[in-house]
Formats: C-alpha cells, structure tokens, sequence
C-alpha cells in the first residue's frame, strides 16, 4: 500500500470500529443510538487514543519487536497497555474539562476502578490495533516480496537480452566474414544489412517493439545469410495480420530463424524452411519447421531456444505456449502469445 492507501486504510478502519463500539454499546445499555454532542465528542476522543494505539503497535510489528523473546513482549504489551490508559486519561480527564466542561468519568470514580475499567476497554483496542497491524504487514511484505520478484526477473531479462544481442551480432558478423573472404560483391550490401541490424539492437534493447519491426529485422537477416551462402536457400514466408500493433519482446523470434541457419538443411526445395507468423486480435501464432542437418556437429537448438524459453516464462509466464519438437530429421517449433 502506499502512503496513501495506508492513512486511508486505517482511517476507514477506525472509524468504522469506534462508531461501531460505540452504538452497539449504547444500544445494549440504552436501547437506542441517539447522540448528544458531548457522546459525539467522546467518541472523537476514543478515534484519536485507538488511533495512537493503532500507530504504536504498527511500528512495533513492522520493526518485529515482538520476535525478540518472551520478557520482551511482555513489557512492549504492559507499555502499550499504559500508554492506552495515559493517552485517554490525558484527552478525557484531563484536557476534556477545559474543552467542553466535564470529564469522561464521574469525579468519584477511583484510580484502581479507573485501571481495571481500561485494562478491559484497552484490550479490545489493543487487540483491534495488532489486527491491522497484521493485515497491513502481511500486505507490506507481499508487496516487498513482489517488488523483489519483480527486480529479480528485469535483472534476468537484462541477463538474456545482453546474451542474445552478441550472440546474434556475432552471427552476423561471420555471415559477412565468409562473404569478404571470397571477395564477393555482395559484401558491401551485406554490410548495409548488418548496419540495420545494429541500428535496431542499439535503438530496441529495453522496450517491446511491434512485430512488424521484429519482421523487418528477420527479413534482414535473412538477405544477410542468402548473401553469404553459395548455394540456394529455400524458404517459405508466410506473415498474416496486422503486425503494426502488436507488441512483443525485441529478439524474441529471431533465434528461431538463425537456429534453421546454423542447424538446418534449407538446400532442399522439398523441405524448405517455413516460416509462419500471424497476428490475430490478441494472439500471436508462429509456426517453424526446418530439416535437421545432419552433418552438423553441434545438437540441435542451443544458446537462442534456450533463451527464448526463459524469456517467454519471466515476460509470459501464464499466456504462452511453447511446443518443440524433432521427429527424425524434422524440427519444429510452435509458439503462440497471448496479451491482455
């Protein structure tokens, strides 16, 4: 809660449980609720001595000073019982004669009646005051607790994405070394492409971007690994939907293509590599599906899927779907997102 909700909390709170004293207790002694001003006035005193008891015991909770021992707590209940019958024995007795002409109890009334009399009143409030000061430590520590979750997951995010971007940058960057090592002419238009590539790993680290931006970086680095590669690549795209007002994780589906680059056997025109992504109202679908080169030393996946699976678990733990599979030679992957 916060300052506040806090002020506002507690106000409603004793108001409703001195009102409530109150003409529950008049109606049992007198059979009615009416007030006179001076009964009003009395209650307004009892608001301001439950209200201190009620800060007292709050700060003693928050501060666990009751979890030091039992001789401890013992004394902290004694001095907020004392405290209690002091701050109303200062409003009633003392200072209300001066305010409106009497005091809350008859003049003959004895000390030890006085003492006895608040013992009991002040335990109910004192039970009343550590009730709230219960309820709004355990709200006080969910909150903390959610604040340090929430900390705990932006710094693995930041751990992730740190991860991805040289991990994709580097791709890139041996992608336009085998072009300048043949000394092909494409290089100066792979180099055009990485230049984007930068331009949005710089500019889009932080924030969630549309899909079309995410897109528009995957067709990039698509024309990145054409260039690069001697023999054909083959490719099936199929985008759908409105991809300009969708928002997602930046780098969140573009290991998907760079793992069929790096892992994939895209030289067959009869196992191309799909690529499906659409947008529908509040749903993002994606579909892959590449064939396994077997040749290839490293095990399929790797740095990217494993950090798409984090990702999505910290950013979307309960409005994702994630399936993987590999069926012999075939890998697939389906993803779908759903925003609230």
């Amino acid at each position: 809660m916060t300052n506040k909700q806090l002020i506002r909390f507690y106000t409603i709170a004793i108001l409703f449980w001195v009102v409530g004293i109150s003409l529950i207790s008049r109606l049992s002694v007198y059979g009615t609720i009416q007030l006179d001003s001076e009964q009003i006035y009395f209650m307004f005193t009892q608001v301001v001595y439950v209200l201190v008891i009620c800060l007292i015991t709050r700060w003693l909770v928050k501060n666990k000073y009751f979890k030091i021992n039992l001789i401890t707590t013992l004394g902290l209940l004694l001095g907020l019982y004392m405290a209690f019958i002091g701050t109303r024995f200062f409003i009633e007795e003392f200072l209300s004669p001066y305010i409106i002409g009497r005091s809350n109890y008859f003049k003959e009334t004895s000390i030890l009646y006085y003492i006895m009399d608040n013992i009991y009143y002040g335990s109910i409030n004192i039970a009343f005051a550590f009730m709230l000061a219960l309820f709004d430590n355990q709200v006080r520590l969910q909150k903390e607790q959610y604040e340090l979750q929430q900390s705990y997951q932006s710094a693995q995010l930041a751990y992730l994405r740190a991860q991805i971007s040289p991990h994709f940058l580097f791709n890139a960057l041996n992608s336009i070394y085998a072009l300048a090592y043949k000394k092909s002419d494409d290089t100066p238009q792979a180099v055009l492409e990485l230049s984007e590539l930068l331009r949005y790993v710089l500019q889009h680290n932080d924030k969630e971007n549309t899909v079309q931006k995410e897109w528009d970086v995957i067709l990039g680095y698509i024309n990145l690994q054409k260039l690069r590669s001697a023999k054909p690549q083959y490719l099936s795209l199929e985008p759908k939907g409105d991809f300009s007002n969708f928002y997602i994780s930046p780098y969140l589906l573009i290991p998907l293509v760079e793992n069929a680059f790096k892992h994939g056997d895209l030289s067959s025109p009869e196992f191309p590599f799909i690529f499906n992504l659409e947008v529908k109202e509040n749903t993002l679908f994606l579909f892959t599906q590449n064939k396994i080169n077997p040749y290839h030393k490293d095990k399929q996946g790797g740095v990217g899927l494993e950090n798409i699976k984090k990702r999505l678990s910290l950013l979307y733990p309960k409005t994702h779907r994630l399936k993987i599979q590999q069926n012999k030679d075939i890998f697939s992957v389906q993803l779908q997102i759903t925003t609230l």
